[in-house]
């Protein structure tokens, strides 16, 4: 029987060489979980502050706006319709339906329960002030 060094036979030299490998590897990726899951709970998290997320919602709006006028031919005040051309509402921002016609709309959104505080129209333009 051939042995190596400190009087271990050769077939068990390689089973505990690769049970060292794969102690070592699974010893890292548990460290690196280890870590990335410290820096994930410590890292701080990028807010939105009110105006990016009225302006968001807005584009959002316009985004299922343009993609409704290219199945229909024009755009649309029905809130479904939106949703139905991929609009996805979200809860701390308020976006109106102002007006629509076969080639403009107007869209008006501010903070959950507030006044408007911005608008929007089928020129991809965000204004401070009611569409005309």
């Amino acid at each position: 029987m051939a042995t190596v060094a400190m009087g271990v036979p050769a077939h068990e030299a390689s089973h505990h060489t690769a049970l060292r490998v794969t102690t070592v590897v699974a010893a890292s990726i548990a460290a690196v979980l280890v870590t990335a899951a410290m820096w994930l709970w410590n890292a701080p998290f990028a807010t939105t502050t009110p105006s990016e997320s009225v302006s968001e919602a807005l584009a959002e709006a316009a985004a299922a706006q343009e993609s409704f006028h290219d199945l229909h031919g024009g755009y649309t005040v029905d809130p479904g319709a939106l949703i139905q051309a991929g609009w996805v509402p979200t809860n701390d921002v308020d976006v109106v339906l102002v007006s629509a016609a076969s080639d403009a709309f107007c869209l008006a959104a501010g903070p959950a329960g507030k006044e408007p505080v911005a608008w929007f129209t089928h020129n991809w333009e965000q204004l401070d002030h009611p569409c005309e």
